[in-house]
């Protein structure tokens, strides 16, 4: 198996067998229309490439619910404006064929699901997707703190996807 996130997501898309490949996190919840929801959007549109919808948090909170609203409309804003497009892993779906001509996801500790979003979308329309929604953990987030898990995650990303100074892929979380 290949090492980090990006890299086990490369891994299942070598093996599926369909002509979509779908992402998401071993934490979150899928709603029972979720697949549906994606291959009735990549039908409505066959120049799309890639898809990817907003997150709503597992966990109860004020806080929580907050971020991920926050994060979901910086998501949308870069989608509608075209000025960047703020992907999510955990809830994203491919054309199997333009996902391997992009090179698939690449293997850093952070940063992957917004980085192949640029390349998709030399292939075709990357489409936010609202109804397709997934239900995400926080306890990243509750166990690291909010502000520390965002900065971190930026600084990764800043540099590259990989730093010495912070890791993601090798926290290890409370059960």
């Amino acid at each position: 198996t290949s090492k980090k996130v990006g890299g086990a997501r490369n891994d299942g898309a070598e093996k599926a067998r369909g002509s979509l490949i779908v992402t998401t996190d071993a934490d979150c919840i899928i709603p029972p229309d979720w697949l549906s929801v994606i291959i009735e959007a990549f039908d409505r549109d066959p120049g799309t490439v890639q898809l990817f919808g907003p997150v709503i948090p597992m966990e109860g909170g004020l806080k929580n619910h907050l971020f991920l609203a926050l994060a979901n409309n910086f998501s949308r804003f870069g989608y509608y404006t075209r000025l960047f497009y703020y992907t999510l892993g955990c809830n994203t779906a491919f054309r199997k064929e333009a996902f391997f001509r992009a090179g698939m996801y690449r293997t850093v500790d952070a940063g992957d699901d917004l980085e192949i979003a640029k390349r998709m979308k030399d292939l075709g329309k990357v489409t936010f997707e609202n109804r397709m929604r997934v239900i995400f953990s926080m306890r990243r987030y509750e166990q690291y703190g909010t502000l520390k898990s965002l900065y971190e995650w930026v600084y990764i990303v800043a540099h590259g996807g990989d730093s010495d100074k912070h890791s993601y892929s090798k926290r290890e979380y409370k059960k």
